[in-house]
């Protein structure tokens, strides 16, 4: 049996741009697990446990930045595919109830409607037009983010500039965790 010690990869709003990004899940932390083999009726238990790599040039504190800031742009971008997919699915079924003959009162409501899930999916994703512009929206600075950290093992801690961008974004009318709170709490 093969274990890659790694999470699953993270979902993310559908973009050909950021498929190099989040190929690969996090590392599992350090710590012990335990492991389950069933065969037919017989299930063989056992413990892993995962330490740190002895020749890291990192420190404790240094992993446990990586691994904490690997873990919420990993969130960040399991709620924006969240939020996306149920924005898509409220904006069809909006779109089919005005076509089944509703009032044009609340034909103008549900236009409305539509409309605000489409401002708050372009708070969430640059289309294509815009990301060749350079434009970079929530959903690619947090995979920015994730990919900029998970992989990092060079001799020196997490680029500062990747940490950064996760709290602030120059440049933009709002970072990326106003952003984020302002589409969680929507």
């Amino acid at each position: 049996m093969l274990w890659p010690v790694r999470r699953k990869v993270p979902n993310v709003p559908a973009s050909p741009g950021l498929i190099g990004k989040v190929a690969t899940g996090p590392f599992y932390p350090p710590g012990t697990y335990t492991v389950k083999l069933t065969k037919k009726d017989t299930v063989f238990t056992t413990q892993i446990v995962i330490k740190d790599d002895p020749k890291s040039l990192h420190s404790p504190a240094e992993r446990k930045l990586q691994i904490e800031t690997v873990e919420t742009a990993y969130s960040l971008l399991e709620e924006i595919a969240s939020f996306n997919t149920k924005l898509t699915d409220l904006i069809a079924r909006l779109d089919s109830l005005k076509e089944s003959g509703v009032s044009p009162k609340l034909a103008g409501s549900i236009n409305m409607l539509v409309g605000t899930f489409k401002e708050y999916q372009n708070l969430i994703a640059a289309d294509s037009k815009s990301r060749l512009s350079g434009e970079s929206k929530l959903r690619e600075k947090a995979a920015d983010v994730y990919s900029g950290i998970i992989g990092y093992l060079g001799p020196l801690p997490p680029p500062d500039r990747s940490l950064k961008s996760i709290k602030k974004s120059p440049g933009s009318k709002m970072t990326l965790l106003t952003s984020h709170k302002q589409v969680k709490n929507c």
